[in-house]
């Protein structure tokens, strides 16, 4: 292209580069939607290069560039140059952190050596000769809501067509549009990321898991009920459940009980369910379905989980079928619990994406920009049915409210659900129903429909003086409506994730710890800060000899495959100890389970303890955990040191029962090692500062003491406990 050709071209008006600013592209991931978007503005500016950083955090200590050349010869050419520490990746990154905007007339003369050399050892030859007569252009980038999100640098190789301040101008006046579309473009990648983590961990349990909407149609299915069950539904999404329930029927012992259970949903929905169910083949199902709902109590819809506990009946002999029922039901929910670990955490990413009405705001905001207007409204229909304001400008939100209250609310429903854009040149003559929405003054209408929303959703605009809305001017709303309404469906699918995956963890909490008559027990865990799923637990239960069990553990790993052994651990240990509640007995055997099941990599630290309320002594055994600590009645402290090593480590480790007093008014403190190693700065909290931190909350009910523990040692750390923490305390209240 000749200097003559790329001047010309560059002096597209702003309004076409608004338009390819905000050209919808597919979802993809954040790298090659900022080179995308970087090409559509070189291609504007007819320029050689252009780069688009996008900062990950605030501080733009990690970053994601965007690169586009007009040459393919210049891309391996500068390939050092735009890669961190690049001397022109390094330009690029200042540009945002400085949040000034520059104008390089002669880039070699104006950006010193050093800047253009960072990360790279020389400039060779050829890429000297390149950028020799160099100019180019630098603009941070900022939204309303963050003041540096990064920046778009432009470059021309070309002496006889150099880049200056009018270019600068140029693409300062479309700042406000680039900003918003590089960072939609972040939040799309984030919600793509967010709902392929959701997949894979549906895809990872054993567990067969369904989802129904709130007209009982399937929504989500995962293949391990195929495997489990004997029947592939994953080809019902979108059927009525009770197709769905019919051929899950068909494959039961007896049919009639699972569809007993799955009546009773349909006659309350607001209620959960469970069944033992048992397939043709023998294989033992526990069937639990609770309803999905959101923050104001509304239900959304509901979730079923069947899960194998075959494995189970093989636990327990029949003088206790009854209790290794309670264990195998426990065993149901910390699985489910693991599920709904992994499944929190991507519906906690999920969430922070823009809320629906945020990007309404925007709408409205940017509409009023790209297309000069007297009032931008948008309106929405809401759960109800009724049309609702979502947002407004250009006049106060009472006075649009009061318009739309006052309109047909048949024809007002009629415009919210329209499928194609609407002009008036002078809406009082041609428009003069939809011209009731809208304030007296409006003479000229223009609206869009917000296509992709969960509701339907309509943009109006309004002007004072009758006018034309233009065929460019239709077809930059357009574009902006799309993109809205990419936005829409991402935030939409995001807030239902969010609520399914919340009920789903709240449907799987860990039990309280037992309490009986003359002891009182509670538990407390905490999940470190920023952990998709913690491995640390707790758990209790009573023994056939009236004794009562707590458990403590900490399993080596994090995420979905740590949750799955400490299911195992947990609720393997309470199964074990209907056949003898001996804790180095329990410990020994939990030692062979673990080298059998798993790889050398995985172990876990335990502490074991059970109290016999009859003999007044409390009997543990600890391998790999810090001692468990008791407090008599007078504030005495004692250490219960008999140290083991880690569940799993060894092939004949050797784990000692130790007995001590256990009298009314004693207390027992079990944690993991969470509380002792959190730091401030590099000082570890410590046993002796835990001893004492017991020993200040003795006195107070179990619950508290572990509060109040967990709460001083969370103040020392200033708010930052690196690792999770499990707590168990019991105490001994008979006379």
């Amino acid at each position: 292209m000749d200097a003559e050709r790329r001047v010309r071209d560059r002096r597209i008006d702003d309004s076409r580069l608004s338009a390819l600013l905000f050209d919808p592209a597919p979802v993809t991931h954040l790298g090659a939607a900022l080179s995308d978007l970087a090409g559509r503005v070189r291609s504007a500016f007819g320029a050689d290069l252009a780069l688009i950083l996008m900062a990950d955090d605030e501080q733009g200590n990690t970053a994601t560039l965007g690169a586009s050349f007009a040459d393919p010869r210049d891309e391996a050419l500068f390939a050092p140059m735009i890669e961190p520490p690049g001397g022109l990746y390094g330009v690029a990154n200042q540009v945002g952190l400085d949040g000034e905007s520059h104008v390089w007339s002669r880039l070699l003369s104006d950006l010193s050596a050093d800047d253009l050399t960072a990360g790279t050892p020389r400039i060779e030859r050829a890429l000297h000769s390149r950028l020799a007569n160099a100019s180019g252009i630098g603009l941070p980038l900022a939204t309303p809501n963050t003041p540096s999100i990064g920046s778009v640098c432009v470059f021309s190789f070309d002496a006889a067509d150099p880049l200056g301040a009018p270019e600068l101008e140029r693409l300062t006046a479309v700042r406000r549009q680039l900003s918003l579309t590089v960072r939609n473009n972040q939040w799309r990648d984030r919600n793509r990321r967010a709902r392929r983590v959701l997949q894979a961990v549906l895809g990872s349990t054993p567990n067969g898991i369904l989802v129904t909407d709130t007209t009982d149609r399937l929504m989500i299915c995962n293949e391990a009920l195929a495997a489990l069950v004997g029947v592939d539904v994953t080809g019902q999404i979108g059927h009525p459940m009770a197709d769905v329930n019919d051929r899950i029927a068909a494959r039961m012992q007896e049919p009639s009980g699972y569809r007993a259970a799955v009546s009773a949903l349909r006659e309350g929905r607001a209620t959960s369910e469970r069944a033992q169910l048992r397939t043709l083949e023998g294989t033992a199902i526990a069937w639990f379905s609770a309803p999905i709902s959101d923050d104001e109590g509304e239900v959304l819809g509901r979730v079923e989980i069947f899960s194998d506990t075959t494995h189970l009946d093989a636990a327990v002999n029949d003088a206790r079928r009854a209790a290794a029922e309670a264990a195998r039901l426990r065993l149901i929910e910390e699985r489910r619990a693991r599920e709904a670990m992994g499944v929190a955490r991507a519906a906690h990413v999920m969430a922070s994406a823009r809320q629906p009405d945020d990007v309404l705001t925007h709408l409205a905001v940017h509409a009023e920009s790209v297309v000069p207007c007297d009032v931008a409204i948008v309106l929405a229909l809401d759960r109800t049915g009724a049309v609702r304001v979502a947002a407004v400008r250009g006049i106060n939100r009472e006075r649009a409210e009061r318009a739309v209250a006052e309109a047909d609310p048949a024809m007002a429903t009629e415009v919210c659900r329209g499928q194609h854009p609407v002009l008036s040149d002078d809406v009082m003559v041609e428009r003069p129903a939809a011209a009731a929405l809208l304030p007296e003054f409006v003479r000229s209408l223009a609206v869009l429909p917000i296509l992709g929303g969960p509701y339907p959703t309509v943009l109006l605009l309004g002007a004072r003086a009758p006018r034309r809305f233009t065929s460019r001017e239709l077809r930059l709303l357009t574009d902006l409506s799309a993109h809205a309404g990419l936005a829409l469906r991402d935030a939409g699918q995001a807030e239902r994730d969010r609520h399914v995956a919340e009920t789903l963890q709240q449907a799987l909490l860990p039990d309280a710890l037992p309490s009986v008559p003359g002891l009182t027990t509670a538990g407390l865990y905490r999940a470190s800060a920023g952990a998709l799923v913690g491995g640390d637990f707790y758990g209790g239960w009573t023994c056939p000899d009236g004794g009562v069990a707590v458990i403590v553990g900490d399993v080596s790993g994090k995420g979905v495959e740590a949750s799955g052994l400490t299911a195992m651990v947990r609720y393997a240990a309470e199964g074990l100890a209907y056949s003898g509640c001996d804790p180095a007995q329990l410990m020994s055997t939990l030692n062979g389970l673990l080298l059998a099941r798993t790889g050398p990599e995985a172990f876990v630290a335990l502490t074991i303890a059970i109290v016999d309320l009859d003999g007044r002594r409390c009997r543990w055994t600890t391998a790999g955990l810090p001692p468990a600590l008791r407090v008599d009645a007078e504030g005495a402290l004692e250490v219960l040191e008999d140290p083991g090593p880690p569940c799993g480590a060894l092939r004949d480790p050797v784990y000692r029962t130790t007995s001590t007093p256990f009298a009314p008014g004693d207390l027992l403190f079990i944690s993991s090692d969470g509380l002792i190693e959190a730091r401030r700065d590099e000082e570890p909290f410590g046993e002796a500062r835990l001893h004492e931190a017991v020993r200040r909350a003795h006195g107070r009910s179990p619950r508290d003491v572990a509060r109040q523990v967990y709460a001083e040692v969370y103040r020392w750390a200033r708010g930052s406990v690196a690792d999770d923490v499990a707590i168990a305390v019991m105490e001994r209240t008979d006379a």
